[in-house]
């Protein structure tokens, strides 16, 4: 009796510890809002509303044990964390685990979410647009953007989407198109091009503000200054894609990160030479930063302004091409910079999640 009853503890016990030893601890909700900074070695992340608060590095290494290979962007979308890197992977945005990856692309480099819970996602090493279902968490169909067209960017709203082609490097060998593509219902995993719209030399960058506002960098090669463009921007109508005007602008070469700042209804860009901003029609540019950048991103936050009060402003967050890993901070209202973030490898992209 005294046996059996041992026998009993001890298979309860080792049941207890097999039980005990598949569970999984439940991981710290230790992001969510924040500033998202990815580099060629990581994404890292910023508490940025705490001044004391200390940038966190390569938290996808650290949560998920596994590195990312060639990061490029980060989105946030439905909640979730989108990152592109030689796949598209989908976290938890409070936790950063790892929830889903997809892979089959070439070099994807843009995505933006359309209707039916789908993704377009620009895939510049294969010249084509992948449709990514988002229920299935899978590629279910492919468009095809043309020969060596190198998509790059793309906008969208409820029913249509506008895909830039303008991701050729060296920037001598351009495209000069968008493209416009429609979504098809749910019943159909696919998407069908409306219409090809010519534009100016490699067209970088755009958005949506009842019309089409697009950036093009033109074509820029200090060993040939002969064969260079400049940049131009062009407004499209998006209904009928007729080009409402286009502008040249003059002495810009490489203009590429358009952003609105809604202060004072002016355009800011990057360009060789720093940045700079103009009116919507291209008139009125002026040149603001001396630094040469090719990130550029716009966020609203409190600052003191006298030793009582606080107000808000634009902060505008840019990279240094010749110090790869540093981010400068630049206060609008005060016209000058206000602190500098370093962080480990080049940095690729900035994103805020509030």
């Amino acid at each position: 009796m005294r046996f059996y009853f041992i026998f009993l503890l001890v298979l309860f016990v080792s049941c207890q510890e097999e039980e005990e030893e598949t569970i999984t601890p439940l991981l710290p909700n230790a992001y969510g809002d924040g500033m998202y900074i990815v580099t060629d070695f990581g994404i890292h992340y910023l508490d940025y509303k705490d001044s004391a608060a200390l940038v966190q590095t390569q938290i996808f290494n650290s949560v998920n044990s596994s590195n990312l290979i060639n990061p490029k962007n980060i989105s946030f979308i439905d909640g979730k964390g989108f990152i592109l890197s030689d796949r598209l992977s989908i976290v938890d945005i409070n936790t950063f685990n790892l929830e889903n990856e997809i892979t089959g692309f070439s070099n994807p480099v843009f995505c933006n979410k359309i209707s039916f819970n789908r993704l377009l996602v620009a895939d510049k090493g294969s010249s084509t647009v992948r449709v990514v279902d988002l229920d299935l968490f899978d590629i279910v169909s492919n468009i095809e953007t043309g020969d060596s067209t190198k998509p790059a960017f793309i906008m969208s709203t409820y029913t249509k989407a506008y895909v830039l082609n303008g991701g050729r490097v060296p920037a001598m060998f351009k495209d000069s198109t968008m493209i416009a593509i429609e979504h098809k219902d749910q019943l159909v995993p696919t998407s069908i091009i409306l219409d090809v719209v010519n534009l100016g030399d490699n067209p970088s960058s755009g958005m949506i503000q009842g019309d089409l506002l697009i950036l093009c960098r033109g074509v820029f090669n200090p060993l040939n200054p002969l064969s260079n463009t400049e940049s131009s921007l062009y407004k499209v109508f998006p209904n009928n894609l007729n080009v409402f005007y286009s502008r040249d602008l003059t002495s810009i070469y490489n203009a590429d990160n358009l952003i609105y700042n809604y202060y004072n209804n002016r355009y800011y860009f990057t360009a060789d030479g720093g940045i700079y901003g103009m009116s919507e029609d291209g008139t009125g540019i002026t040149q603001i930063i001396t630094s040469e950048s090719d990130v550029l991103v716009r966020n609203e936050e409190k600052y003191n302004n006298t030793d009582t009060t606080q107000v808000y402003a634009n902060m505008f967050y840019i990279n240094d091409i010749n110090n790869p890993s540093n981010i400068y901070k630049y206060n609008m209202s005060l016209s000058q910079f206000v602190d500098t973030i370093v962080v480990p490898g080049k940095v690729v992209d900035i994103k805020f999640k509030d």
